[in-house]
């Protein structure tokens, strides 16, 4: 990270402030959108257990994020306040404990969460693509059972 510390915590607040009400808005949408697609399929079928699976993993970003990203977050925050007023209050931190080491881990935290969300529409899409039968694409089937054999 090439920004000064405080600097880099202003900045990491003000980008999570603004980012925060789209990830849950966006978590909640895709929800609701596979469950209602989910709700109207044939529960046996391999579509409606795929949009299950993406209804449970979307929303499953808000306790990750609170039991694993919150620890960071609140400590990013108390970092962006304390070093807007004295910008040498990190001499003396323990290296793990400064802005630059927070903000690296949850990035590495995000990266987790996004993958999570990027499972959810993985298996949306597949759900598509099985229930349209355009899973075979390029010789790749994604069909099942008794399906796949032609």
């Amino acid at each position: 990270m090439e920004a000064p510390s405080p600097l880099a915590a202003r900045q990491w607040a003000k980008v999570y402030n603004l980012a925060k009400p789209f990830g849950i808005g966006c978590s909640v949408i895709a929800a609701a959108c596979t469950g209602y697609v989910a709700y109207h399929q044939d529960p046996a079928s391999l579509p409606c257990k795929l949009n299950t699976a993406a209804t449970l993993i979307f929303p499953s970003i808000i306790p990750f994020t609170i039991l694993f990203l919150k620890p960071i977050n609140d400590k990013l925050f108390e970092k962006a306040d304390a070093l807007a007023l004295d910008e040498k209050a990190e001499v003396g931190v323990a290296q793990e404990e400064t802005t630059k080491a927070l903000i690296d881990r949850w990035t590495k935290g995000h990266l987790v969460r996004t993958a999570i969300t990027g499972v959810g529409a993985i298996l949306a899409i597949w759900a598509v693509l099985d229930k349209s039968g355009a899973g075979d694409v390029v010789g790749l089937s994604l069909r099942t059972g008794a399906n796949r054999l032609g």
